[in-house]
């Protein structure tokens, strides 16, 4: 079963455009039962077919994001798991790249918050491979990457106070006391 079930992951593979955003839904799905097969044959064919399926799901750009995501993070536990680290510490990377676009600012706050709730785990992750990898430079940043998605999309919103200052003076001063406070270095 698990071989008809790559025979037809690369067939629809071939068969959909390169552009079709379901594609990526079908390369994760057959990079899932490559690694499943990898599982019990020991194949390393197996194993750099599922990343590769799982690299190139992640990486279109018409797909939807939550699917990107998901190959990501697949592609990071499966080599995570294999003890390949510094390829861990790359699909990390990817699904860290990804959180934004996951989470963007036509998104209610509310629903950015659960989308990331859903993605906990990943800083603390990918930091891990990262070291493990002997990427120590990474590591802190894979962490500060994913840690800070709200925050830097609430800085981005930050406009022109004049309108709030008409309005309530005081507000606007403390709006600005905490944007420097925030803008200050430790």
């Amino acid at each position: 079963d698990l071989n008809r079930a790559i025979h037809a992951g690369q067939t629809a593979t071939r068969e959909l455009a390169a552009d079709h955003p379901d594609r990526s839904a079908v390369l994760s799905i057959h990079g899932a039962a490559l690694h499943r097969r990898f599982e019990h044959s020991h194949n390393d064919a197996d194993f750099t077919g599922a990343i590769s399926a799982w690299r190139a799901a992640a990486g279109m750009g018409n797909a939807r994001a939550s699917t990107r995501v998901r190959a990501a993070l697949a592609w990071a536990s499966a080599a995570a798991t294999s003890g390949h680290w510094n390829l861990a510490a790359d699909g990390y990377s990817v699904a860290a790249e990804l959180l934004p676009v996951l989470a963007w600012h036509g998104v209610s706050r509310s629903s950015r918050m659960a989308l990331l709730s859903r993605s906990t785990g990943i800083s603390g992750d990918a930091g891990a491979c990262a070291l493990s990898g002997g990427r120590r430079n990474d590591a802190l940043a894979l962490v500060d990457q994913c840690r800070g998605i709200l925050w830097s999309q609430l800085l981005d919103l930050r406009g022109d106070l004049a309108s709030l200052r008409k309005v309530a003076p005081g507000l606007a001063d403390r709006m600005t006391f905490v944007r420097t406070a925030l803008d200050t270095p430790m």
